[in-house]
């Protein structure tokens, strides 16, 4: 499929390639921080 896009289309895919890393970025940053959190050294529960 060797078809020449406009300018504008190549523009509009970056855009939305951009705003789907973000989102996905913003989805996965608290999950790794909690898991972070809980693999710290002292966080885990006493023993009994």
């Amino acid at each position: 499929m060797a078809m020449v896009q406009p300018k504008s289309q190549k523009l509009r895919l970056f855009i939305t390639h951009l705003g789907l890393l973000i989102f996905i970025a913003a989805i996965m940053f608290p999950l790794l921080m909690v898991i972070a959190i809980s693999l710290r050294e002292g966080t885990s529960p006493p023993e009994a």
